[in-house]
């Protein structure tokens, strides 16, 4: 259990690393991309 534990934060480095290396502006431009949605509902009575 240890060992999968270990390997699971290894891999969440390892992917946080890759992230930060391959796009190093992905935070700054996150908004640009990302759509928002009306968040307003509405009941349908049927």
């Amino acid at each position: 259990m240890p060992g999968f534990v270990i390997a699971q934060i290894v891999g969440l480095l390892a992917g946080a690393g890759l992230l930060l290396a391959l796009y190093p502006d992905a935070g700054r431009t996150a908004g640009d991309v990302v759509a928002g949605h009306n968040t307003a509902t509405r009941r349908i009575d049927t």
